[in-house]
């Protein structure tokens, strides 16, 4: 972690001369204040990561009667496949939220063995397996039952579960700061160092076009 956290400081140190070779004024210490605000951004985003990973995200695991209250309580969005594994079709529906569980860090993907949870499978009025219920802030706001939503058939396509819980808003897309790797953190801060200076230089009267650069007025 302190090598990855070193390296974001030189790219990022890197980047502020470059700008600063570009821009050429004495912006020096606007640049620090930039370069110290990513940095802990970048810090609070790997923390965040850190624990969200620690409770259980980025992984499909199993949960205990004793652990469910605090599990689905925990997290933002959830998502809990309450199984047997005799059944076939909830072993093909662990292979999918194993896949998703992968794909969408923010929510955390688990499975109860029905029988070891039989108060919170009263509780929920869990009655055909598989049930997969969806849970925002610790409440249950959606449930699919069966394959029925899925095109009743036992090889659909991840796809239609997928879609069925982004229109549920059980799964959300990745945003930059917690997964997006499209673009390189070397790119992004200087883009927006480039903007910042910009303006900055705009609002103290500094800004130098081409068309001055070529005027015949000395």
């Amino acid at each position: 972690e302190e090598e990855e956290e070193e390296e974001k400081r030189r790219k990022t140190t890197t980047v502020s001369v470059n700008v600063l070779d570009e821009g050429g004024d004495d912006d020096e210490e606007f640049v620090r204040q930039m370069q110290k605000k990513r940095l802990e951004q970048l810090k609070n985003a790997q923390k965040l990561r850190f624990e969200m990973e620690r409770l259980g995200h980025g992984s499909y695991n199993p949960v205990s009667e004793e652990e469910f209250l605090t599990a689905v309580t925990s997290s933002y969005l959830c998502v809990v496949h309450f199984a047997m594994d005799e059944f076939e079709r909830c072993r093909i529906l662990d292979k999918h939220l194993q896949s998703l569980s992968q794909k969408y860090f923010k929510t955390r993907f688990m499975k109860a063995n029905a029988p070891d949870l039989p108060f919170f499978t009263e509780k929920l009025n869990v009655k055909v397996l598989p049930c997969l219920i969806l849970f925002k802030n610790g409440v249950a706001f959606d449930r699919i039952v069966g394959f029925e939503e899925l095109g009743n058939k036992d090889d659909y396509k991840t796809m239609a579960l997928e879609k069925r819980m982004l229109d549920a808003g059980a799964i959300e897309e990745e945003e930059k700061d917690i997964g997006d790797e499209g673009k390189k953190d070397e790119q992004i801060d200087k883009e927006e160092l480039m903007r910042e200076l910009s303006n900055r230089r705009m609002k103290r009267g500094f800004h130098k076009t081409e068309s001055d650069e070529d005027s015949d007025f000395d």
